[in-house]
């Protein structure tokens, strides 16, 4: 076991089944053809296709490292290809991404005689038997990669708006490597920033920052700023109050990875990307990925999950304009309808055995989640009855780049600025007694004595 090994999550938006609710079975099944002819080339040791909502993910195993360009632009040309599928189908929503629209342009239509083998129910399968290609579309090996200079940067790192990774070096694996890869629907990048938080950095959630020697030296937390495009690294314990002040702000910091202190190996990664901002304009749902390893001096696997047992708030749910509670499911119930949620996060997990995925396990599929799911329920009855208003409608944010801009630039000449005397400041304030103050000795009767006068020094 000395292979140093990468587990990637690469995911897009290339076109939703029944508006935004679901990825439809043959984008799944274009997308593992191509995963197969992956693993019998080369490219990767093994991967798996899976989606959660509209979003489709392709988790994958490879020894290429972190911002490999020969797996970026795979996924881009696989992405091309379930594009054109969504395309032939007529599917909701992929065209406000560029990175699909771009592909649409580039790939062939899909055959009417193209094999159309839906999996067999849940969200995420093993890689499906090859079968019909879509014309003007080529096989993928690790020579045959078609992708425009502005799709990845000159490091083969993909930056394309619709596009969201999370990478992670595992170098060489433990005897026994559990990992649990995370997709949502609706969210976006600060959502992990809570369970992350909880799961490395709470004792009262992971009691193996306290009984484990290993975990005893605590996390190293790197976190972004996504406006000033800026990093920082924060120790817990010592910095737990500090790394609170930025990532309670998940709009703007975001965890992009956590590290053990005492022994520097990676144990969380997350995708980052922020489409408003790469695109320059609202861009869609971010839906962020994560990727966690667990057990063996890092918090176990019931340590990691149980953050998710709280339906916490997320920025995200419908036009990406509204906060909504994130609801655990498992993957058969991955399909946002209600207002386009609550959002949803799914967990697959797998054992990473020399490079391959034993897996995936449906680890929200447990009745203990049940109340989780219930009270998200409850409260997002509670978010739909403020309608527009506060706080479940998100304020205006200029990162946030939604549908909805604020101020809207139709009424913005017809704003106009407020004089000192139209509003209740503390000078205005104090001007106004002067003018009262003034008038009253101007209007005084003659010879009538003041109040001071009366009242003496």
């Amino acid at each position: 076991m000395g292979t140093m090994r990468t587990l990637s999550i690469i995911k897009a938006d290339t076109g939703g089944w029944v508006g935004h609710s679901s990825v439809h079975p043959d984008q799944e099944a274009a997308a593992g053809r191509e995963l197969r002819r992956a693993i019998e080339s080369g490219l990767v040791d093994d991967a798996h296709v899976a989606s959660c909502g509209d979003d489709l993910a392709l988790i994958m195993s490879h020894r290429h490292g972190a911002d490999a360009q020969v797996v970026h632009s795979f996924a881009w040309d696989v992405f091309r290809r379930t594009s054109a599928v969504a395309d032939e189908l007529g599917l909701h929503g992929g065209t406000r991404d560029d990175v699909v629209g771009a592909g649409r342009k580039r790939a062939g239509p899909h055959p009417a005689g193209a094999d159309r083998a839906a999996t067999d129910g849940a969200e995420s399968d093993r890689v499906q038997s090859d079968g019909a290609e879509p014309d003007g579309v080529r096989s993928h090996g690790v020579e045959s990669h078609d992708v425009e200079p502005d799709d990845v940067t000159p490091d083969g790192e993909l930056r394309g708006p619709g596009l969201g990774y999370a990478e992670l070096e595992i170098g060489e694996e433990r005897p026994s490597e559990p990992v649990l890869c995370f997709l949502t629907d609706q969210a976006q990048p600060g959502a992990w920033n809570y369970p992350l938080f909880r799961t490395f950095a709470d004792p009262f959630t992971s009691s193996g920052l306290v009984v484990d020697p290993a975990m005893r030296e605590g996390f190293v937390f790197e976190v972004y700023d996504l406006q000033e495009n800026t990093a920082v690294e924060l120790a817990c314990p010592a910095e737990t109050y500090d790394l609170l002040l930025y990532v309670g702000a998940p709009s703007r910091y975001v965890i992009h990875c956590v590290r053990s202190a005492a022994t520097g190996v990676v144990a969380a990664a997350t995708s980052t990307q922020r489409l408003s901002l790469i695109a320059g304009r609202s861009a869609g749902q971010d839906d962020p990925v994560m990727i966690v390893r667990a057990e063996s001096g890092l918090p176990s696997v019931g340590e990691v999950l149980e953050p998710f047992a709280f339906p916490y708030s997320v920025a995200g749910g419908l036009r990406g304009a509204h906060r909504a509670p994130l609801m655990p499911v498992g993957l058969d119930d991955a399909h946002p309808t209600r207002s386009d949620g609550p959002p949803r996060v799914v967990c697959l997990g797998f054992q990473l055995t020399d490079g391959e995925l034993i897996g995936p396990r449906d680890m929200f599929a447990d009745p203990s989640f049940d109340r989780a799911r219930s009270r998200a329920v409850e409260v997002m009855d509670h978010y739909r009855h403020h309608g527009p208003f506060e706080p479940h409608r998100l304020a205006p944010d200029p990162l946030r780049g939604t549908t909805t801009p604020v101020p809207d630039e139709r009424l913005a000449s017809r704003w106009v600025p407020l004089t000192a005397a139209d509003v209740r400041t503390p000078e205005a304030l104090r001007k106004a007694r002067q003018a009262r103050e003034q008038a009253a000795q101007d209007h005084r009767a003659p010879g009538r004595p003041t109040e001071k006068e009366v009242s003496g020094p």
